[in-house]
């Protein structure tokens, strides 16, 4: 790992740690009693400032994964085509775990931050907003309503880097390595 690689570690794992705070002060809300209007504030600050953040983090970090995914592909591509035709040595099969590694872990971090998101959505949509005053009831919803907005890290604004990327990247660099063994020879 670079440096890089350990400042977007750290980050996501503010970000997830975070929203398992709000996620966890969200369940209060689940008890019998009313709900105190201080803890419905304090759920939407905290919302607001980790959405600001994660959006801000997003914002300057979507080049570095475009990179990053972009060249582990290439690279993938290149080990799987070079691995057809050597005897599947040993530093092909590590380089290519490597690879595979790295590619994983961005994807990881990608869905770790989706379904931390999705936790706090789900803490606050199975507390009993729908026994709470009007007031309290619409900034729920409001809340809902935001948290809906799938923030995920996102490559060029295309689509979220989670698992299913990793298995995409995965099948498009055998796919592309079957095309040049077959092209070529």
């Amino acid at each position: 790992m670079v440096l890089n690689d350990v400042v977007i570690v750290v980050f996501i794992t503010y970000f997830k740690a975070e929203y398992d705070s709000i996620s966890s002060l969200a369940k209060t809300l689940d008890s019998d009693e009313a709900p105190n209007e201080d803890v419905l504030l304090e759920i939407y600050i905290a919302h607001q400032r980790v959405l600001k953040h994660f959006s801000m983090f997003k914002n300057e970090l979507w080049h570095c994964y475009l990179q990053k995914l972009g060249t582990t592909g290439g690279y993938l591509c290149m080990t799987v085509y070079v691995l057809q035709f050597s005897s599947a040595s040993l530093a092909i099969m590590a380089t290519m775990l490597a690879i595979l590694y790295q590619m994983y872990m961005l994807c990881l971090l990608g869905q770790l931050s989706i379904n931390s998101e999705e936790k706090f959505s789900a803490s606050l949509y199975l507390s009993k907003w729908y026994e709470m005053e009007p007031s309290d009831q619409r900034k729920v919803l409001l809340m809902l309503t935001i948290s809906q907005h799938n923030l995920g890290i996102n490559t060029f604004g295309v689509d979220a880097v989670t698992n299913n990327t990793f298995v995409g990247i995965v099948r498009m660099a055998v796919s592309y390595a079957a095309i040049l063994y077959t092209v070529l020879n």
